[in-house]
C-alpha cells in the first residue's frame, strides 16, 4: 500500500497534453479538419507551422487565427513532391533545431495505403 498523500495535479489535462513548448507542421493545416488541429495547437501555446499550396489561404489563417498564446507561420509549398518537402524541412530546421511533430491532413484520390513508401524524406 503506497503512504503519503496522493497528488493528481499531474495527471489533469492541461499537464499531461500541454504543448506550449512544441512545434508543429501541419500539411493541410489551412483547411477543415488540418485547420481546426492548427486552432487547437495555437490556442494552447504551440507554435505551428502551416503548409499548403495555396499561399492566399495560408495568409488568411495567418491572419485570422494567429491570436496566441502560440504562434503561426505559413509555409507555401507542394507536399506530394519531394523536393518540396525537403526544402519546407530545410526551413523548418533553421528556425527549430529541437525537432518538431508532423500532423497530416491531406488526401489524394491518387495515392493508396497500399503504394505508401515509409521512408526517411532524405
Amino acid at each position: 500500500m503506497a503512504t503519503g498523500a496522493a497528488s493528481n495535479e499531474d495527471l489533469k489535462a492541461n499537464k499531461l497534453f500541454d504543448v506550449s513548448n512544441c512545434s508543429a507542421i501541419v500539411a493541410g493545416g489551412g483547411t477543415g479538419i488540418g485547420l481546426m488541429i492548427t486552432q487547437t495547437l495555437v490556442a494552447n501555446g504551440a507554435k505551428v507551422y502551416v503548409t499548403g499550396r495555396r499561399k492566399e489561404a495560408l495568409e488568411i489563417v495567418v491572419e485570422k487565427y494567429n491570436t496566441g498564446p502560440g504562434k503561426i507561420v505559413a509555409l507555401p509549398g507542394d507536399v506530394t513532391k519531394k523536393e518540396e518537402i525537403m526544402r519546407l524541412v530545410r526551413e523548418v530546421e533553421k528556425n527549430e533545431p529541437e525537432g518538431i511533430f508532423l500532423l497530416t491532413m491531406l488526401v489524394s484520390p491518387r495515392m493508396t495505403i497500399l503504394n505508401i513508401e515509409m521512408a526517411s524524406p532524405t
